[in-house]
């Protein structure tokens, strides 16, 4: 009883921390390759991986990451494209 209760607490807190802090690069990366339509295309793992670094670096505020993690350009497209064609060219590559 005690370990199911204790599983459940850490995961409570698991996910309730993530869903008001900054989207982690893994999860950026994953939307990419998963589809989302940010950057026009799919992207290859290691392209996303450089686009998602790059993002998380940046200046976006950690509600401009969670849009372009869902793919919202309404939100915040044309910065995270800014960015992303002035800095990341070695993307195109990987």
């Amino acid at each position: 009883m005690k370990k199911s209760l204790t599983v459940m607490i850490v995961a409570l807190l698991a996910t309730t921390a993530a869903c008001g802090s900054r989207p982690s690069v893994d999860h950026l990366a994953d939307s990419f390759v998963e589809g989302n339509r940010v950057f026009g295309s799919k992207l290859t793992e290691g392209q996303a991986k450089c686009y998602a670094e790059l993002l998380h670096e940046s200046d976006l505020t950690d509600e401009q990451l969670k849009a372009v993690a869902e793919g919202d350009l309404d939100e915040v497209g044309e910065e995270a494209l800014k960015i992303a064609t002035e800095k990341g060219a070695d993307c195109v590559t990987k």
